[in-house]
């Protein structure tokens, strides 16, 4: 189980990241442009 709980973990982490990534890019974007 403690397996599973960190892969999710880890899982969770990376869609978070790329989420606040993306919109990090768009708001960048709409800023500069």
């Amino acid at each position: 189980g403690s397996v599973l709980a960190c892969m999710g973990g880890v899982l969770l982490a990376g869609c978070i990241m790329g989420v606040l990534s993306t919109l990090g890019i768009s708001a960048f974007g709409a800023i500069a442009g």
